[in-house]
């Protein structure tokens, strides 16, 4: 199973606990071969970091992909540290020369890019008060496309 992690730039505390419970969840379970962030800072380095220390502490490997509009080094310097450390793949340039390259990046990580398939899930970390938004966006690609989504942060299924 495929699992792509969306989540907002800026985290409160009921965001970061929500990640720091739900992303080794996902990580521990062995239909989960592959996990997919975004590489922002905020939601997508902090669960990248947690899904990659927990993975460390339990011994098991699962891919730890990066989905990136553009090179690792546009990124700022804090998510191109975690990514380093932590994304065992990076797909890079997904929105290079595309008119809007974050949805790019967003429809990469979903419906898949070259040789990566599409996910079978998203997981949110979303509050539901911002529809004009990365999250929002990358919910919204899920939705259109049938994928499952789970807003990690209420509990619930976005339908």
């Amino acid at each position: 199973m495929r699992v792509a992690v969306t989540g907002t730039r800026t985290m409160n505390a009921r965001v970061e606990n929500s990640i720091r419970l739900v992303i080794p969840l996902i990580a521990c379970d062995d239909a989960v071969e592959e996990m997919r962030f975004g590489g922002a800072i905020g939601s997508d380095t902090l669960a990248l970091k947690v899904a990659g220390d927990y993975l460390r502490t339990i011994g098991k490997s699962t891919d730890l992909s990066v989905f990136l509009p553009w090179a690792v080094a546009s990124q700022p310097i804090e998510a191109q540290e975690v990514i380093g450390e932590y994304a065992t793949i990076i797909v890079e340039n997904c929105g290079l020369g595309k008119e809007h390259p974050w949805r790019a990046r967003n429809e990469a990580m979903i419906l898949g890019i070259h040789d990566k398939p599409r996910v079978d899930s998203l997981v949110a970390f979303w509050e539901g008060n911002k529809v004009r938004s990365g999250t929002y966006m990358t919910i919204n690609i899920a939705r259109s496309n049938g994928i499952y989504i789970y807003d990690a942060v209420t509990g619930l299924s976005i339908r």
